[in-house]
């Protein structure tokens, strides 16, 4: 997962989609409510289940708001440095926190999360390669919640050519474009055995496809609470699905299914809250505290799994509702520090260095954009 603005570059001004931020921050609560099962229990509890799949969220994300920003003017390499800028100081951050935690001198064969030290896996993820490996030493090194960011690395490095070529494509051509990506996407799932990234990918496509479609001004334009209703209601199904008293047929049927439904479900989630951001009706997620939110929310996944095995190595004991939102406090906290100090001010100096020095000079980015598109 990566925090990325539906905003463009400092030369061409973009509409911002503030809802989708918003949004993004309830992806980022799901999945610390999913993690937080490994560390306590509440009743209801099971209700977070489906958190494991705002990662899915975050990918289709991704492909999306990178499209949907997208300028000609920006040259490939100054793209690239923008991405670097954006994800790798506040993850240098957050993998040096996360070492002591999981990587402890003396590891206890008690706590599954510790491991002994490995210069090969924290490498690895220093240079955002380890989620190219199916070793779950290597997948899960350094940081755990970082192998996310092997996928979002590998997107931007392509990014930019399937960008080129799709953005050429008719409209009629873009939903068969999305037809194949959901095909690959069940394809690798089931028959094959790829490292994150490939297996990934088609998620970012889906993002990709559904911002050009809204580009050409195709629109759902459907009430917002069909988006907060909708997503509800898929995951009480989901956690009726996963109760083995429920459906339990149908449960097993869908167990292997999530992963291809889901991302599907959250692109037409996308496209309807962004279609309410262009057409300027209602929507909470634009409230400024849920925007607040989406801006951290990079920083706090980074750092949520940190805080929760901090936490259980420290005391152990399960904890309740009581001590989830202690738990999730303490993550925000270190969140908005990691953001106010790490990733906004540096994020700021690295992309201002890339545009001087890897965009194009003013005078051809001016020709270049009174060119029709």
């Amino acid at each position: 997962m990566v925090d990325h603005q539906a905003g463009g570059s400092s030369r061409s001004k973009v509409l911002r989609l503030d809802s989708l931020t918003g949004l993004r921050w309830w992806a980022a609560f799901g999945v610390f409510a999913y993690h937080f099962q490994n560390v306590g229990s509440f009743k209801g509890s099971h209700l977070a289940a489906m958190g494991y799949s705002g990662v899915a969220f975050f990918f289709v994300l991704s492909g999306f708001v990178l499209t949907w920003s997208a300028r000609p003017e920006t040259t490939v390499r100054q793209f690239w440095m923008r991405r670097f800028a954006r994800i790798w100081p506040a993850h240098f951050v957050a993998l040096l926190l996360a070492l002591p935690v999981f990587y402890p001198l003396v590891p206890d064969p008690a706590n599954s999360w510790e491991k002994a030290w490995a210069w090969g896996p924290i490498i690895a993820s220093f240079f955002l390669l380890h989620g190219f490996s199916n070793n779950i030493l290597y997948l899960f090194g350094g940081n755990p919640a970082a192998w996310t960011l092997s996928c979002e690395a590998f997107f931007y490095a392509v990014h930019p050519a399937l960008n080129s070529v799709f953005k050429k494509l008719r409209t009629y051509a873009l939903p068969l474009v999305m037809l194949v990506a959901l095909v690959s996407g069940i394809l690798m799932r089931y028959y094959a055995d790829p490292v994150a990234p490939l297996l990934r990918s088609w998620e970012f496509v889906l993002g990709m496809i559904a911002a050009l479609l809204l580009k050409r001004g195709i629109r759902i334009s459907l009430p917002m609470p069909v988006v907060y209703f909708g997503l509800g209601g898929v995951g009480v199904v989901y956690w009726a699905l996963q109760r083995a008293k429920y459906f339990p047929a149908l449960g097993e049927a869908m167990a292997s299914n999530w992963s291809i439904v889901l991302p599907v479900i959250y692109t037409l989630a996308i496209m309807i809250t962004a279609s309410a951001d262009l057409d300027g009706r209602a929507s909470l997620m634009r409230h400024p505290i849920m925007v607040r939110g989406g801006e951290w929310s990079y920083c706090f996944y980074l750092v949520h799994a940190t805080v929760l095995y901090a936490f259980k190595a420290a005391y152990g004991a399960r904890v309740g509702i009581v001590g989830f939102f202690l738990l999730f406090f303490a993550a925000l906290i270190v969140a908005a520090a990691l953001y106010y100090l790490v990733e906004r001010p540096f994020e700021r100096r690295l992309r201002r260095w890339g545009d001087q020095k890897l965009g194009r000079p003013a005078a051809a980015t001016t020709a270049g954009s009174a060119q029709p598109k």
